[in-house]
């Protein structure tokens, strides 16, 4: 019986194939393989793979039919509306967080803060086309709650693909700012070192998550109202490292179906450089795949020449791979 690691090898050289049979040949051969080896495979890969679909060759997606681009981009709208439900729950709601959901994305806002990385609009056009009532409906939510800094994300995946022309005629423009967009599937999990032991946490923990997370992107410690909300939350797990018994590093999953987004990584600054980011990413894809999931992503800024994202290579390190680059438009250049 072929290992999973020889499936995943063989499965790569099929595609990587140049046939003159086509993409739809080589479908025929991978589907036969694949019962040959006795394992299931979902049936968005293999459309992915038909004729008019995206190619897959060394994790980079091409092509019209982004179809792991839309789940991972709804996912991810739905993991941060779970993030906003839950400041929205604590006592009084001092964060003023709030999440409508009348349009095809989840709107959602942080108007405590008036920041755009908290006001964001994903998958806006990735499951339904967006429509100008769309944005109507998206500029007076804002609006209504008093927050002049917001983001609207626009993907590879987005519809109509006039939408950032569409922006751009509101009155919006492109943040110099790009987003990461990374994922992986939950077979061939790297080793976690046996020097680094991470564990599962609790709302007992939630003090100690905070002071991480506010430490680590330096912001006033009122935020660590925000980076501590999900604790204890349904749907989602949180880990951390610890050294001489107080917290140093820190990451998140949120599941639901088959799917789980990552994110929430940290590390204290003085505790930077020990591979803690990459030890608490492989306990989370370990646990995604135990909990039945098929396939993971998460993001973080884009990297240039000029400014190297650490978080991004290690991520490549443990298996994501990058397959776009999210752009976000904004009103006045402000976020």
């Amino acid at each position: 019986m072929p290992t999973r690691f020889s499936v995943r090898r063989q499965v790569r050289r099929i595609l990587e194939q140049t046939s003159p049979y086509g993409s739809g040949r080589r479908v025929h051969f991978l589907e036969k393989f694949l019962r040959c080896a006795s394992i299931g495979v979902d049936r968005r890969v293999v459309q992915l793979l038909r004729p008019g679909g995206v190619t897959l060759k060394c994790g980079v997606l091409t092509g019209d039919d982004l179809d792991i681009a839309r789940v991972v981009e709804c996912h991810e709208a739905e993991a941060w509306a779970a993030c906003v439900d839950a400041a929205s729950a604590i006592a009084g709601n001092p964060l003023l967080a709030n999440v409508d959901r009348s349009i095809t994305t989840p709107l959602s806002t942080v108007a405590a803060f008036n920041f755009g990385m908290f006001n964001r609009v994903i998958a806006l056009g990735v499951g339904v086309p967006a429509s100008e009532r769309d944005i109507d409906l998206i500029m007076a939510f804002y609006e209504s709650h008093a927050q002049s800094r917001f983001l609207i994300e626009v993907t590879p995946a987005s519809r109509p693909e006039t939408l950032a022309i569409e922006l751009r005629g509101r009155g919006l423009v492109e943040s110099p700012d790009k987003v990461a967009k990374c994922w992986r599937g939950t077979d061939d999990i790297p080793d976690m070192s046996p020097a680094v032991e991470v564990r599962e946490l609790t709302v007992a923990d939630r003090e100690q998550w905070s002071a991480v997370n506010v430490s680590a992107w330096q912001v006033p410690r009122f935020f660590g109202q925000w980076f501590g909300a999900t604790l204890g939350r349904s749907g989602f797990r949180h880990y951390g490292i610890f050294v001489d018994d107080q917290i140093v590093s820190t990451g998140a999953i949120y599941v639901s179906g088959d799917v789980a987004w990552s994110g929430f990584s940290a590390t204290r600054p003085e505790h930077r450089g020990h591979r803690y980011q990459i030890a608490t990413h492989i306990q989370r894809l370990r646990d995604a795949a135990e909990m039945g999931c098929r396939l993971v992503h998460t993001e973080t800024a884009a990297e240039t020449p000029e400014r190297p994202n650490p978080s991004l290579h290690n991520q490549m390190r443990v298996g994501f791979d990058q397959i776009y680059e999210k752009t976000s438009f904004t009103l006045g250049g402000s976020a």
